[in-house]
C-alpha cells in the first residue's frame, strides 16, 4: 500500500472508531460495552457511569463532524510545522460535509452558515492540493469566522491551530 493510502487508512480508521466510542454507550446503557462487560443484558453500576459520561452532554453528528475535524486539522497542524512535511507525504486530508449533518441547534443552519460552509470546503480543498501554513491559516480563518456568528465556544480552540509564518 502507498503511504498515503496508509496513512488515510489509519486516519479513516481513527475516525471511525472515535465515532464508534462516542456511541458505545446510551442513556440506557445498552451501548457495546453492556453486551461485551456483562453477557446477561444487565446494566451494572460501571455501564451506568459509562452511559452517562459519554451521553452528558449530548452530542449532535454535526458537532462529533466538527470534533473530527480538528483531530484532522491538529495532524495537519502537526505535519505541517514540523520537519518532516519536506520529506513526507501530508496526512490524510478527508473533507468532512458538516452542514449536511444534524446539528445541536437546527437553527443554526442559515443561508450565511451554508455560505460559510462552503468558503471553509473550499479553503480546505485548496491545503489538500497544496498543503503550506497559509493556505491552512485561511482555513483556520474560515472557522473562526463560521464560529463567530454560530456556536462561538470553540473559537479559542480553532485560534490554536494557527500557525506562526
Amino acid at each position: 500500500m502507498a503511504p498515503k493510502a496508509v496513512v488515510y487508512t489509519v486516519f479513516l480508521a481513527i475516525w471511525v472508531g472515535g465515532l464508534a466510542l462516542m456511541g458505545a454507550c446510551s442513556d440506557s446503557g445498552s451501548g457495546f460495552w453492556v453486551n461485551s462487560k456483562n453477557p446477561s443484558g444487565n446494566a451494572s453500576k460501571e455501564d451506568t457511569a459509562c452511559a452517562v459520561q459519554l451521553a452528558s452532554p449530548k452530542v449532535s453528528p454535526m458537532a462529533a463532524a466538527m470534533r473530527a475535524m480538528l483531530i484532522q486539522a491538529e495532524t495537519m497542524r502537526a505535519y505541517l510545522i514540523s520537519d518532516s512535511a519536506q520529506s513526507s507525504p501530508p496526512p490524510a486530508w478527508a473533507p468532512m460535509p458538516f452542514e449536511k449533518q444534524m446539528p445541536t441547534d437546527s437553527n443554526v443552519v442559515t443561508p450565511d452558515f451554508l455560505r460559510r460552509a462552503s468558503d471553509y470546503h473550499k479553503a480546505f480543498e485548496r491545503v489538500g492540493r497544496e498543503p503550506t501554513p497559509e493556505h491552512f491559516n485561511a482555513v483556520v480563518a474560515q472557522c473562526v469566522q463560521c464560529h463567530e456568528s454560530n456556536c462561538p465556544g470553540p473559537i479559542k480552540r480553532i485560534n490554536r491551530l494557527r500557525i506562526e509564518i
